[in-house]
């Protein structure tokens, strides 16, 4: 008999968390399980590439204490009446909402996949968070550095923290090569908001240009930061220098584009732009943030920045970027990210915990 699992995220517009959980649907081994996916919110960007085999269910939960009662009642019911044997949760809203389900059914296991450091969340929150973690058979990190954290200020039981690299489909990223050219093409690749501080990006592009390195900067993704970053560009007349592409779905073709890969967010978990970066063999500058140092675990890989990048880091970038080995780059940084975040050695253990007694 096939194994009944429910998802449940707050939202599946492009983020790191939603894209994840699409690749886990996606590479399902759905002989074995029966799957339903409730998603608590109206943003479903990402909704058409969830597999036909998955059953999908849209359950609003309001933010009124009245509409957020009632639309929690119905989500218990709803879960009541699929009777999952597993229950598969993202984000802070779905972790603690699916908690409860374990009074009614112990026999549910439930998974909290714990994306972020929750440094925003408000204490109240976070004692709550706390108190019902005793409900939460596993917890999944996406990093170390997220999984200890949780542990020393939520109090996370160790035996229940488990981490598990965000993976992608490495294969899908083959083939792309990273020869020096005249022109060097750096990409950043995120959701363009506050967090992920993009003006340092175009502040590293500017800096390299005024050292004489011929360089263009491309912004892939979107977000409510657009028009302060365009404002940002205009204002150093770099119009013809950085360009923004949208929300790029295929990603061979932008990183067949780019030489070097930038990420100056000032707060991260462990990104998934930085994964791809390195299974497309793309040399990563990025800040020292979250589980960032989980993955440039090699020189060659690329370089750490301060989150603030002083006028030394803006040098080391410089002294980086001129001694770049792009070929030896391309080698290494392939070969880790088939090794270290491959989906296929993911879903193994993903299936384990699925099937954990």
């Amino acid at each position: 008999m096939k194994k009944k699992i429910l998802f449940v995220i707050s939202t599946l517009d492009p983020g790191g968390a939603e894209i994840q959980l699409v690749r886990i649907l996606q590479n399902l081994n759905y002989s074995n399980y029966d799957v339903s996916l409730y998603l608590l919110s109206k943003n479903q960007k990402l909704k058409e590439g969830i597999p036909k085999e998955v059953v999908v269910k849209t359950l609003i939960v309001r933010k009124s204490l009245f509409g957020f009662l009632r639309d929690f009642i119905k989500l218990q019911t709803s879960i009541n009446q699929l009777s999952p044997d597993v229950i598969h949760s993202s984000l802070l809203l779905s972790n603690l909402l699916v908690r409860p389900y374990k009074i009614l059914n112990k026999k549910t296991i439930i998974l909290n996949h714990v994306h972020g450091q929750g440094n925003w969340v408000p204490k109240i929150i976070r004692i709550i968070d706390s108190k019902t973690a005793v409900f939460v058979d596993k917890f999944i990190f996406v990093s170390q550095f997220s999984a200890e954290l949780r542990m020393k200020r939520e109090k996370y039981p160790s035996r229940k923290v488990n981490v598990l690299y965000n993976a992608i489909d490495t294969q899908s990223l083959t083939g792309i090569t990273n020869n020096k050219r005249d022109k060097l093409v750096f990409g950043t690749l995120s959701r363009l908001t506050e967090v992920k501080k993009l003006k340092r990006s175009i502040d590293i592009v500017k800096f390299l240009i005024g050292k004489g390195i011929d360089s263009r900067l491309l912004i892939a993704g979107q977000g409510e930061e657009k028009e302060k970053l365009s404002y940002y560009v205009n204002s150093l007349n770099l119009e013809n220098i950085v360009e923004f592409i949208g929300f790029q779905s295929d990603l061979h073709a932008y990183f067949s584009k780019i030489n070097i890969l930038l990420s100056t967010s000032e707060r991260e978990d462990l990104p998934i732009n930085l994964i791809e970066g390195l299974a497309a063999g793309k040399p990563l500058i990025a800040t020292n943030v979250g589980g960032v140092s989980e993955i440039l675990i090699d020189s060659v890989c690329g370089l750490l920045i301060n989150p603030n990048i002083s006028e030394q880091d803006f040098q080391s970038i410089y002294e980086y970027v001129i001694n770049i080995d792009f070929k030896e780059a391309e080698t290494i940084n392939k070969e880790i990210g088939i090794s270290n975040f491959s989906i296929k050695n993911y879903m193994e253990k993903l299936d384990n915990l699925y099937n954990v007694k």
